[in-house]
């Protein structure tokens, strides 16, 4: 892009010796830029602890929008009437993610997530898994760029169509949920499965029910009274 200035870069892994060089010389008078090699620059991007130092020592900050993936794949995707929620990069495994899909499932809204070619096909395999065959997704590829691609379907088709390793920086957007359910019925028949599929028997029925919430999208007062009540009714039948 013909900079002739100099180059430094700015990563998750900068130290604060180095953010505080940076901001000493902005303190001094010199202005900087951040710019990115690819989307906006702060949004999952390297950068905030910089941002941050500056806002303590009251530098003006300035932004100039560039090339955004989520406005983009929200613009393309089909799916966005209105509302809709970012949420970055998945969580890869674990607690985290799971309590991370819950909260697609249960998001009236649609929502927008920054994925990784390499983990594309676990990711739509967990959506399918947790909102079923004949949901909607769009997942866009290389945004702005000169291979852009934008496949719109449901996650069964998502699947078939992306059952092979792709390259590039990928975007989803998840058709919105249905919201929670409603029943109580319908939580206890949820939350008694959600037991049946833990494998640790520790844990108490307070630390359950605060799991369980986070896990299902429930509160957590009700999914501790519904715990109470299958234990109560498991000791009566004993």
């Amino acid at each position: 892009y013909g900079i002739s200035t100099r180059l430094r870069s700015m990563h998750a892994h900068s130290s604060e010796a180095q953010i505080h060089r940076l901001v000493s010389q902005l303190g001094e008078g010199q202005s900087m830029a951040l710019v990115s090699d690819g989307g906006m620059p702060l949004v999952s991007d390297p950068g905030y602890p910089l941002l941050n130092a500056c806002l303590a020592e009251q530098i003006r900050v300035g932004v100039i929008p560039g090339a955004s993936a989520v406005t983009a794949a929200v613009a393309l995707s089909g799916l966005v009437p209105g509302g809709f929620h970012f949420m970055g990069f998945l969580p890869r495994r674990g607690t985290k993610r799971r309590k991370r899909l819950a909260q697609i499932v249960h998001n009236e809204e649609a929502c927008v997530v920054f994925e990784s070619p390499h983990r594309l096909s676990d990711t739509l395999q967990d959506l399918y898994d947790a909102l079923g065959a004949e949901h909607p997704i769009a997942v866009c590829r290389e945004l702005t760029k000169r291979f852009e691609e934008v496949f719109r379907g449901s996650l069964n088709e998502a699947i078939n169509t992306f059952s092979h390793e792709v390259k590039g920086e990928l975007t989803l957007v998840i058709g919105g949920g249905a919201p929670p359910p409603d029943s109580s019925q319908t939580s206890q028949e949820r939350i008694k499965a959600w037991l049946q599929a833990q494998t640790s028997q520790e844990l108490r029925t307070k630390e359950l029910a605060t799991q369980a919430a986070q896990e299902l999208g429930l509160r957590r007062r009700e999914v501790y009274g519904i715990i109470t009540r299958l234990n109560e009714m498991e000791s009566s039948s004993e």
